[in-house]
């Protein structure tokens, strides 16, 4: 673990007076999807993030966006199912 000076996107949004450039947020979704990307990918079992939300993504000083926040991740295993707690946990997404 590292620690990482920077502060919360959440946070960075609602101090940012005006709209956040186009190439700034494809820029962090890029690296978002590789962070994601190199999850997945672990062999022999992928990590499962299921806690994504603005506020478990640190802007770092240097502006790298930083994924936080594992506690409800867990190690791919097809024939678990999802727990209750993650079922209640907030969602920014849209319904499948």
């Amino acid at each position: 673990m590292e620690f990482i000076k920077g502060e919360k996107l959440s946070t960075f949004i609602e101090k940012e007076p005006s709209f956040i450039s186009q190439k700034i947020i494809l820029g962090w979704a890029l690296e978002l999807c590789d962070v994601l990307h190199y999850l997945h990918s672990r062999k022999p079992k992928s990590i499962i993030y299921r806690s994504l939300a603005p506020q478990n993504l640190i802007i770092s000083s240097n502006g790298v966006l930083k994924l936080i926040d594992f506690g409800l991740s867990k190690i791919f295993d097809a024939r678990s199912t999802t727990l209750a707690v993650a079922k209640s946990a907030k969602m920014y997404f849209s319904p499948m």
